[in-house]
Order: structure tokens, then sequence, then C-alpha cells
């Protein structure tokens, strides 16, 4: 029997935790998170903090991973980012555009974070009520965890004083 060439395609990815600086001319670095993973549907969602700004989770949209480039955008700072992917799949390159501006924005894959042992997940699932006060203000939170279908604790809050309804928690 001849022999006949065998494609052994690797599929890459980019789910993950990624973590770098937005380098801002005369500024200095930006730290930024990124988190991707795909949803049922094999597309790629994900959120990007930027912890010295207090932001947090803020929901990624049209991310892309072709062919080792990735781009993605966050609708609500009207922020965007193309990069490429390293050959050892450890660190995106690429520039971050923002209100005109073209900055370096380079990424290194974080350590996977441990799973919540399943006994604490399953302790959390349910309605969490309680208050938080800040400064004369004290608000009404609720929190709602459930498992899913493979045992991953997710969940929403909400603040019934302010009427926003239910928000996605990005992290648990």
């Amino acid at each position: 029997l001849p022999l006949c060439p065998v494609s052994m395609a690797q599929e890459h990815s980019i789910a993950g935790t990624w973590k770098g600086d937005i380098e801002i001319p005369g500024k200095g670095g930006l730290g930024m998170v990124i988190i991707l993973e795909k949803n049922g549907s094999d597309k790629y969602v994900g959120t990007i903090d930027t912890p010295s700004q207090n932001i947090w989770g803020l929901t990624l949209s049209e991310i892309s991973f072709d062919n080792g480039s990735v781009s993605m955008k966050v609708p609500l700072t009207r922020g965007h980012w193309q990069a490429d992917l390293s050959d050892d799949e450890q660190t995106l390159t690429g520039t971050w555009y923002q209100n005109g501006a073209k900055l370096p924005l380079s990424c290194t894959r974080q350590a996977d974070l441990p799973e919540i042992p399943q006994e604490i997940a399953s302790a959390m699932s349910g309605t969490w009520e309680g208050k938080l006060t800040v400064g004369a203000v004290v608000l009404r939170m609720v929190f709602n965890f459930e498992l899913d279908v493979n045992g991953h604790l997710s969940g929403s809050s909400e603040s019934p004083d302010q009427g926003a309804g239910k928000m996605p928690v990005t992290r648990i």
C-alpha cells in the first residue's frame, strides 16, 4: 500500500487568562487582564479588566481568531485590539486602538485558576442576600448562584434599590 501524507493540523487556542500593559507614552503601562473562553457554539467570549482604574469584567465582542491573528472589541470603551499569537502560544502581541490612539499591547498567558471544589460550589448554589454600605448609603444586594450541567458555578447579582436588573457575575 502506498503511504499518503496525513495532515496533523494542531488546533491552536486563545482560551485562558492573558495579562499585559498598554504602553502609554510618557505615562508607563496601563495593566490589562483579558479572560477568553469558548462558549457552547465554539466561539470565543470574554471580558477585560483594567485593575488600576477599578474596571472589571467589561464584555468583549467580535472576538475572532484565525491563522494566529486575534481581533476583539470593547464596545463600552470603543477600544479594539489586534494581535498575533506567538509560536509557543504564550504571548499575544499587537496594537490597541482607542479614540484615535494606536498603542502597543502585548499580553502573556497566565496559569489557569483552579476550579472551585465541587462541595464548595454546591454549598454556594442558591440566593444570597446582604447589604452594601457606601458612606451613608445602604444598598440591598442579591447574588444568585447555580451549577451548570458541567458542575461549574455561574451567577448574577442585582441591587433592588437601584433597579438595574440582574448583572452577570463574571468571575467566581
